[in-house]
Parts: structure tokens; C-alpha cells; sequence
């Protein structure tokens, strides 16, 4: 019965797939930095605004925020356990769509407003039953 198996390419080329592992490894790293950079000129691009502007808004504020998470992001992902807690990103994106709502304020529709509005409720709902699951069951 064993004869008529097909052979199993993982169990038999291990090397193979710890190269894989080894280029996704790098391929990360190198995604991880890039984001890092870009997060890094963003902060640097909004400090000077806010300077040139002789004021720091809400929306520049806010922006300054989002880098500052995307940077902690990063940072968690490569020193830390190299998972992002799921909460990290359901935040970011409720503070970028506050954030499109405040700045944004004079060019929107009633309609787009609800529907921004909506979907930041369902982003705290969505957070809220995240925080209530225990860390040891989220995987």
C-alpha cells in the first residue's frame, strides 16, 4: 500500500523549503525597511509642513499619529514576536478614516460621511470583540 504513494516533495527536499523560509525571512526584512523609510520621510515631510505653516492642525497631527503606529508597527513585527497584534491595524485605520472625516470636511457628501462614519463603527465594534478574545486564543 506504502507503493502506491505519492512521494512527498516537502518531507523529502527539507533544504528546499528552509531556503524558502530564508527568502521570505529577507523578502520581509526588506519590506519592513522600506516602510520604516517611507514612515520615517512622512514624519519628516509633516514636521516640516507644520513648521512652514507656522501651526500644527488636527490633520497634521493625526498624520503624525498614523506614522508613529505604522513605525511601531515595524517594530513589533521585526523585534518582537514578528506578529502584529490584529488590534494594531483595526486602530490605524479607524484614526486614517477620523482623519479623512477632519480634513477632508469641506469636500464631503452627506452620503460619504455616513458611510465614514459607519465604517468607523464597525471598526470599534470590531476592535471591541478583539479585545475581548484572550491573547492565547488569537492565532
Amino acid at each position: 500500500m506504502k507503493d502506491n504513494m505519492e512521494p512527498n516533495p516537502i518531507a523529502e527536499n527539507p533544504r528546499g523549503i528552509d531556503r524558502f523560509n530564508a527568502f521570505l525571512s529577507v523578502a520581509q526584512g526588506a519590506a519592513l525597511i522600506a516602510i520604516a523609510a517611507a514612515a520615517l520621510l512622512g514624519i519628516g515631510h509633516a514636521v516640516y509642513e507644520m513648521f512652514a505653516a507656522g501651526s500644527a492642525k488636527i490633520g497634521s497631527l493625526l498624520m503624525l499619529f498614523l506614522y508613529i503606529e505604522i513605525l511601531s508597527m515595524v517594530k513589533g513585527s521585526r523585534l518582537g514576536t514578528r506578529e502584529i497584534p490584529i488590534h494594531t491595524p483595526i486602530a490605524l485605520a479607524i484614526v486614517a478614516v477620523a482623519r479623512y472625516l477632519v480634513v477632508d470636511v469641506e469636500h464631503i457628501t452627506p452620503e460619504l460621511m455616513l458611510y465614514a462614519s459607519g465604517a468607523i463603527l464597525v471598526l470599534v465594534i470590531g476592535l471591541k470583540i478583539v479585545s475581548t478574545i484572550p491573547k492565547s486564543d488569537r492565532h
